[in-house]
């Protein structure tokens, strides 16, 4: 990186900016009033919301020509939250509800233990790719209004 203010996600390792959008979602989370606390024992995209205990599984993908890829282990998680990187320093969150999920689990693409999600944007829409018969689902309406701001490189502590 040239200089430590024009920095951009790309300048990071996957695993960095995961923590990077993570930690935009989480503080506009907390203004909403909502906290997380990582679910022990689990890799670091797993977190329960104290006001309900749900599990979201909370991952980051970088944009690939408006098409964003996902995995998450299928077990460790109620809800999905996407994070698609639609800017240098900015993501969108989709928020995938365990009751949308459950609609669709068998038709989800899967390798080995982890589901595979892949999203799309066609105009304003948010698409959520399932495998026939299924095909495309509009999620737009689990699309975070908020584009999220990741201009902070502290990470977010749990422990």
């Amino acid at each position: 990186m040239s200089d430590k203010a024009d920095w951009k996600l790309d300048d990071l390792t996957k695993r960095k900016r995961g923590e990077i959008t993570r930690h935009a979602f989480f503080k506009h989370q907390e203004i909403l009033g909502n906290t997380f606390k990582r679910v022990s024992g689990s890799h670091d995209l797993y977190f329960r919301r104290a006001c309900d205990g749900v599990i979201l599984g909370i991952t980051y993908s970088e944009n690939s020509g408006d098409k964003w890829f996902f995995n998450l282990q299928g077990d460790l998680f109620h809800d999905a939250v996407l994070l698609c990187q639609i800017g240098p320093r900015s993501v969108r969150a989709l928020h995938l509800p365990k009751r949308l999920l459950e609609r669709y689990w068998s038709h989800l693409s899967r390798r080995g233990n982890q589901v595979l999600f892949h999203i799309s944007k066609e105009g304003q829409a948010w698409l959520f790719s399932i495998p026939e018969p299924v095909g495309k689902q509009d999620v737009t309406e689990f699309a975070d209004a908020v584009e999220l701001s990741c201009d902070a490189l502290i990470i977010y502590d749990f422990d």
